[in-house]
């Protein structure tokens, strides 16, 4: 919606035109004869940006303008409109209409946003005089039946806006479509390296506990009833420990699973180059890739920071309010499907396709194979998906 004072900026200022009219009353069902054809012949005409009817204002012949405010009882339903005209106009026109209070009453403005797809007419008879098949245009304040001279403008203007599928996608700025890599040597997991600690640990102190009764007995510590034991242990004991060695496993999931998707993984991304003539438009990349052959991070992976404070907090799973850079990887019986969007893709200007690297660790059975990844390139403007297969070879 636009601004109030963008909409009284109109009325003060503005005569009707291409994209602006004003109607003294509101469209009731005898009148939707006029609403079709006004809803048509504005999305039909090639001005860009929103288009607006503004209702309960009236222009004079001099531009100046009479304001008939809309009882709030009175006022219409946007849903009521927007049936009457998706009923009878083909292909969809999105728009809207809703209440505006200005000082002297309140008003109606229709606001006509979705109209990329022209020409718009009628899909049945309505009434009297609108037609099947018959299309209308807005040409400054007249309304005219569409002409063949009309269509064939309006077919060079959306010609002129289809990319021309000049397009390139790749892992590398010279848009390699194979890429081959190392699979990291494995080393020991975080739980595994930190129960070979708690099982030392667990042995030094049934040792210092033998030691100990004897350190006891001869300790002057003893009269004391100070146990030379606890000096010596810091106060850890032997079940306590072997409780850490059975949940080991659990305790430290989070430090194996980021040394998995962090450290073994390895980084890839992928560059897309707009070699046409236009802009591409809500451009949306989809890969996808078998999650038989490797495991994908489905999301940043972050350390787990280990602190002995109590009061200590990590962070490490709350979402990022900005995000985080990475794409959207999803997961299902088969397969990994990552997707990122572009909301404009500017022509002849090389651009990497994640802000992060997507993270990728690859089976042990994938060693001297080649995994296949598919995508697809979808866009507004782009007449046709772009469809694709990459290869990565992974090698010890």
């Amino acid at each position: 919606m636009i601004r109030l004072s963008d909409i009284e900026w109109k009325i003060r200022y503005e005569r009707e035109s291409s994209n602006l009219d004003f109607k003294r009353e509101q469209y009731k069902k005898e009148k939707y004869e006029s609403l079709i054809k006004d809803i048509m012949s504005m999305a039909n005409n090639p001005v860009d940006g929103s288009k607006h009817i503004i209702v309960g204002v009236k222009e004079t012949p001099d531009g100046n303008k009479e304001i008939y405010p809309i009882e709030s009882t009175d006022f219409v339903d946007v849903a009521t409109y927007q049936q009457i005209v998706r009923e009878n106009i083909e292909p969809t026109i999105d728009f809207n209409y809703y209440p505006y209070d200005i000082p002297e009453g309140k008003i109606g403005v229709f606001e006509i946003t979705g109209f990329s797809n022209p020409p718009y007419m009628m899909k049945k008879d309505y009434g009297n005089k609108l037609k099947k098949g018959e299309c209308y245009i807005r040409k400054g304040t007249q309304q005219e039946r569409m002409i063949r001279r009309d269509l064939d403008d309006m077919l060079k203007r959306k010609q002129e806006k289809q990319f021309d599928n000049n397009l390139y996608f790749g892992f590398t700025k010279n848009f390699d479509k194979h890429l081959k890599i190392n699979r990291p040597q494995r080393e020991i997991f975080p739980s595994d390296k930190r129960k070979d600690e708690l099982e030392r640990e667990l042995q030094e102190l049934i040792n210092l506990e033998e030691q100990s009764d004897v350190l006891s007995e001869i300790s002057p510590l003893h009269n004391l009833g100070i146990s030379a034991y606890n000096l010596l242990s810091g106060g850890r004991n032997a079940d306590t420990v072997k409780k850490e060695i059975e949940t080991v496993k659990n305790d430290y999931a989070a430090d194996d699973v980021y040394y998995v998707e962090e450290i073994l993984s390895n980084k890839i991304n992928f560059y897309i180059l707009n070699n046409g003539n236009t802009h591409l438009e809500d451009v949306e990349v989809i890969i996808k890739v078998s999650n038989k052959l490797c495991r994908l991070a489905e999301d940043l992976p972050v350390k787990l920071e280990r602190s002995n404070n109590p009061l200590y907090f990590n962070p490490v799973n709350l979402p990022s309010l900005y995000g985080n850079g990475y794409p959207l990887v999803e997961k299902n019986n088969t397969e990994y499907v990552i997707i990122e969007g572009i909301a404009s893709l500017r022509h002849k200007q090389l651009q990497k396709l994640f802000t992060e690297n997507l993270r990728i660790s690859f089976y042990n059975s994938c060693v001297g194979q080649e995994v296949k990844l598919s995508y697809a390139i979808h866009a507004k403007n782009l007449p046709n998906p772009l469809f694709g297969e990459l290869t990565i070879a992974v090698v010890e």
